[in-house]
């Protein structure tokens, strides 16, 4: 018979990562969610076992860089505070919760994981047809914010899953996918077909044009892999789904969607000067780096951008680091990523591959977005160090 206290202790974890999709849903604001809530309860379970390594040292030295840099920059208010503190607080309660939890319900966290990615994926879907062809079905979740639906992408409404936007949305699958991959080949062929079929139908659906298109450049990464190691079965593959692709194509109906899906994509992704969001993101962006150039060493002081800018972020979570914490702040940040990086490439971690690509991909959309509150990099990093000791303990 399990003890009350270990089938606590593993549902409230379960119950934690089911909840990781919850961006806007079930919450008071972007950074009081229901996910923290749980998350935090977890870590108070826990925090006798809390210890310090190598790589905290550098994140306090970041901290200490933002409020060095809002101390000498005259600029200590309620939102100076309340970004170092958020900054603190997802450190202890994702990343440090992660490595305290993660080795004990491995399999309950890719479980678990794999079921909310699918339920996601089929909230996404029901959306998409509700708000499309039978609005009056749709019933709206209680939302910590409430914007408008964009419905300029293919002339029809956008689904945004459980977040503020697609955008955010598609950040927890290029967290969750990556990591799911081992998970996947462990099943069975139809349960791994439908869920392949479900969670791109999703991402495809919510027309996220960055992660549509990191999906397409690690898809052809591993697939070009796959054939060096195996030439003639993924020659055969590739020709066969060469063929079923351009017969697909040639159907006028079908060939007609994917041309205005793709034009739509393109436009997204263009640099056209007239598309409102590259004219914004293009403005900030700039305006971020000359920021930067004239306040290379000590910043202008944490939440200051609005003070320079008509926008309150440079949506660069590098440029944004960077000018709210200095050139040391920026350093120590990346050195706390790089160490735990270093730690886990040189470790015999299982399944390292997939766990980096997650990583990367969630840097990379950083360079797009600066919601650091999301839990997502932060548990990666966790997954990582955890790894890493696992293996450790296997080679013991």
């Amino acid at each position: 018979m399990v003890p009350i206290k270990v089938s606590i202790n593993k549902f409230l974890f379960q119950v934690a990562v089911g909840s990781l999709p919850l961006l806007n849903v079930l919450a008071l604001n972007e950074k009081i969610t229901f996910t923290i809530v749980v998350f935090s309860v977890l870590f108070f379970l826990r925090i006798q076992r809390l210890k310090f390594a190598a790589y905290d040292v550098f994140y306090l030295i970041f901290i200490a860089s933002l409020s060095l840099s809002a101390i000498f920059n005259g600029y200590i208010n309620k939102s100076s505070l309340l970004y170092i503190t958020t900054f603190l607080t997802v450190y202890f309660i994702y990343f440090k919760n992660t490595v305290s939890w993660y080795q004990s319900y491995k399999k309950e966290f890719y479980s678990t994981l794999h079921g909310i990615v699918l339920f996601t994926s089929g909230f996404i879907l029901y959306e998409f047809i509700a708000l499309n062809f039978f609005p009056g079905v749709f019933i709206e979740l209680p939302r910590a914010t409430a914007i408008e639906y964009d419905s300029t992408f293919l002339r029809m409404y956008r689904p945004r899953g459980f977040a503020e936007e697609p955008g955010h949305m598609s950040l927890f699958f290029e967290f969750a996918i990556p990591l799911l991959v081992p998970y996947l080949n462990c099943m069975t062929r139809r349960k791994r077909i439908f869920s392949i079929f479900l969670i791109a139908l999703a991402i495809l659906l919510m027309g996220s044009s960055f992660t549509i298109l990191l999906a397409i450049i690690s898809i052809t990464f591993f697939y070009s892999i796959k054939i060096i190691q195996k030439p003639k079965f993924f020659f055969t593959a590739t020709v066969f789904l060469a063929i079923c692709f351009f017969t697909v194509l040639t159907n006028p109906k079908i060939g007609g969607l994917v041309k205005d899906y793709s034009s739509s994509i393109q436009s997204k992704v263009s640099l056209d000067s007239n598309n409102s969001s590259v004219s914004d993101r293009a403005y900030r962006f700039t305006k971020g780096l000359e920021l930067v150039s004239d306040n290379f060493l000590g910043g202008i002081g944490p939440m200051a951008f609005k003070e320079y800018s008509r926008s309150a972020s440079s949506l660069n979570l590098s440029i944004d680091i960077w000018l709210y914490s200095g050139f040391v702040g920026i350093l120590a940040f990346y050195c706390f990523l790089g160490l735990v990086l270093l730690i886990f490439v040189n470790s015999k971690a299982q399944n390292k591959k997939w766990i980096l690509l997650s990583f990367f991909l969630i840097i990379l959309h950083y360079q797009i977005i600066t919601n650091f509150w999301f839990p997502y990099l932060w548990i990666v990093l966790g997954v990582m160090i955890m790894e890493k000791n696992l293996a450790r303990f296997k080679e013991a």
